[in-house]
């Protein structure tokens, strides 16, 4: 059964309501690449090492700021990077985007959800380490979902609907702020 679920950061100023969660809306994910690890780093959390990084990817439509917008921060680990959006208020990571609304994608870092938020079991783990490979098992549901709900997006108009990205001008909401060289190396020690 789908439903509505709050979003809170940890010091809950920032608080947002993602809509239809549920396996069919979405896909719940765990990345293990070191670009999610560099991120969590760099907002100074614990590196979540094999855990990987917990996420429910789904249309950025369906999430709506409820309040704390002012406390809405995003960066990029380099120039070509995605969106990784976080509370600044208490350096939650809450979501990532793609760097244009023309691809209507986030994923949303499960933290921020509420107890008992139905996402469905795990279909996916990107960039798994085992013995010197990397493995991404579910990689095929985890494109198909995407790529079926950014089409489904685009071809309703929903894409515009977003509150990442300013509807005139496509920019982001806020000014992404793009690590540096020193930064960059800080984040990804000891991955």
């Amino acid at each position: 059964m789908n439903k509505d679920v709050t979003l809170t950061c940890t010091c809950g100023a920032l608080c947002a309501k993602l809509l239809n969660v549920g396996p069919q809306h979405g896909t719940h994910i765990v990345c293990h690449c070191d670009d999610c690890r560099a991120a969590n780093n760099h907002l100074g959390l614990d590196d979540p090492g094999a855990e990987g990084v917990d996420l429910y990817q789904t249309s950025p439509s369906n999430l709506k700021i409820l309040k704390g917008g002012e406390n809405l921060g995003v960066m990029k680990l380099r120039q070509a990077g995605i969106l990784r959006w976080y509370a600044k208020c208490c350096n939650t990571p809450m979501y990532n985007t793609m760097k244009s609304p023309k691809l209507p994608f986030v994923g949303v870092v499960t933290s921020t959800m509420e107890d008992g938020a139905d996402i469905g079991p795990v279909k996916t783990r990107g960039f798994v380490k085992n013995n010197g490979k990397t493995t991404h098992p579910g990689m095929r549901h985890m494109m198909a979902g995407m790529i079926s709900r950014m089409a489904r997006e685009r071809i309703s108009g929903r894409w515009k609907d977003t509150p990442f990205f300013d509807a005139s001008s496509m920019e982001p909401v806020v000014e992404p702020i793009v690590l540096d060289k020193a930064e960059r190396d800080a984040a990804y020690s000891g991955l």
